[in-house]
């Protein structure tokens, strides 16, 4: 899911369409908005071994641009924060913590915060594991 959020960086929310014009571009793009999709409110996971998969359902395999600027909401957050543990994907953090947070709540259990130094050298691991099949 992190390989997906970080296409965030290959959408532009003013056209509706991938920043670059390679396919590239256009994947990683594509996969952030099956992601965020407004209108998608199923998913099913699989997992084999180290490999996860998302099947996001109700985006349409083509979307329009309109439909595309319709369903895919700007976030309005800065994706790369630097602090002084370093430098880590802030927006997904934000929604990860947020998500865990709520299943917390549910459970009746306190909130927790980010480690910066924890997240910061999450992130740079991954990054570096998965440098050529996520980029």
């Amino acid at each position: 899911m992190l390989a997906w959020w970080k296409g965030s960086s290959e959408y532009d929310p003013a056209t509706g369409l991938p920043k670059g014009t390679s396919s590239d571009s256009k994947t990683k793009s594509d996969d952030y908005t099956r992601l965020v999709w407004k209108s998608a409110t199923k998913v099913g996971f699989g997992v084999d071994g180290s490999w996860a998969v998302a099947w996001i359902c109700g985006v349409p395999a083509k979307p329009t641009v309109t439909e595309t600027k319709a369903n895919v909401p700007s976030t309005g957050c800065t994706t790369t924060t630097t602090s002084p543990a370093g430098k880590y994907d802030s927006c997904f953090n934000k929604m990860m913590l947020d998500a865990l947070n709520k299943i917390r709540k549910d459970h009746v259990t306190d909130s927790i915060v980010l480690d910066e130094a924890v997240v910061s050298t999450l992130d740079a691991a991954v990054a570096k594991s998965t440098r050529g099949w996520s980029d």
